[in-house]
């Protein structure tokens, strides 16, 4: 304990603890822990929620995962307002802002259908993005692009949100296929019994593809608008632009059959799961790995 508090290390010129603080990000990653342990401790309870959906481990749990993600927003105004940027441009800020927003979705699920456990089944990938960005600390890495700044905090803050929202139907869509397996087989337990029904399910699904489908038409259309600045004439060329689009192209051919051929409960819960992994290895091995230095 003497280490972690007293013993100080250097760093590119700035003081670093053993926790990783450093003298011009202390308060932003103080009150980014406070919320990591908050999140640690309304997952538990959405945990145990499951046993007892409507005894006092659900209650407590509708208030703290809420008081969380309030104290992680709070933790990106710090930021912004001592240090006069949006905390977006390292691993540590991408994971954080996109938890941040899946857990709040994951919330509104949960209340818009009366499943606390819900929150812990859709939590489950921000809750891991979290330690992600808790250990992405230590190491200082920054995100690497030529858009300006002003273009690529909006981009990212954009590309993240549909991420969220993604990651948020693809969860739902799982629980769709296994609650139907499970009905099939008519076999049941305290965690099925926890969970919204199928309707509730195939409705919110529905609802985060629109909302990812949004933000990532907003995300494409400010990185098209930055893209001549930072790479000229050829910008059109840049694989993370065409595979954003593929993205794109393929979450609105869905919302397109949605409307004119009305895919939805199993057909939708597939293609959900399906999208997303695409999305994943999309996001991760093409955009982020050129963004990352």
């Amino acid at each position: 304990m003497r280490t972690l508090i007293a013993t100080w290390l250097t760093a590119g010129g700035s003081p670093v603890s053993a926790w990783g603080y450093r003298s011009d990000n202390m308060q932003y990653l103080l009150i980014f822990d406070l919320a990591l342990a908050l999140y640690s401790v309304g997952m538990l309870l959405c945990g145990l929620a499951m046993f007892r959906p409507r005894g006092l481990a659900a209650k407590a749990a509708w208030a703290v995962l809420p008081l969380a993600i309030l104290v992680h927003a709070t933790s990106f105004v710090v930021q912004w307002y001592s240090q006069a940027i949006f905390p977006l441009h390292s691993l540590l800020g991408a994971f954080s802002l996109y938890a941040l927003l899946a857990f709040l979705g994951a919330v509104r699920f949960a209340h818009a259908t009366g499943s606390a456990s819900a929150a812990f089944s859709l939590g489950a990938v921000p809750y891991a993005a979290l330690l992600l960005a808790f250990l992405s600390r230590f190491h200082g890495v920054q995100l690497k692009t030529e858009l300006p700044p002003s273009f690529l905090s909006a981009h990212l803050f954009a590309v993240m949100a549909s991420f969220a929202a993604f990651s948020l139907a693809a969860g739902s869509g799982l629980l769709l296929l296994k609650m139907e397996k499970a009905l099939k087989q008519k076999s049941f337990g305290p965690f099925w019994e926890a969970m919204p029904p199928l309707e509730a399910l195939d409705r919110e699904t529905y609802r985060y593809i629109i909302v990812g489908f949004c933000f990532l038409s907003v995300g494409i259309g400010i990185g098209i608008g930055g893209a001549p600045l930072a790479w000229g004439g050829g910008w059109f060329h840049d694989r993370r632009l065409l595979t954003s689009l593929v993205i794109w192209a393929l979450y609105g051919l869905y919302l397109v059959a949605r409307a004119r051929y009305g895919w939805r409960g199993r057909k939708l819960a597939v293609f959900s799961v399906g999208a997303f992994a695409l999305t994943l290895v999309t996001y991760v091995l093409i955009n982020m790995g050129k963004y990352v230095l």
